[in-house]
């Protein structure tokens, strides 16, 4: 199960991380708390509004949207 504190953590060292905004919507999503995901997801997307692309994960390197940099490969990639 999915845990909104480790995001937590991360915003603390590192306020307005949008991969640590997006990875706590989508922790408090999948537990069921609803307000609370719709508050990080407001939050993620004000931190995320002049990126270059969207985010689909809150880890880059898991991302599907990610590839591998030049001369380096992921597993199952």
């Amino acid at each position: 199960m999915p845990d909104a504190q480790v995001y937590d953590e991360d915003l603390g060292r590192h306020p307005d991380n949008g991969y640590a905004l997006l990875g706590r919507s989508q922790a408090f999503r999948l537990l069921g708390r609803a307000d609370e995901a719709v508050a990080a997801a407001a939050a993620h997307a004000a931190a995320w509004m002049h990126a270059d692309g969207p985010l689909a994960d809150s880890c880059p390197m898991f991302s599907v949207l990610a590839e591998p940099q030049r001369g380096m490969s992921w597993l199952g990639r």
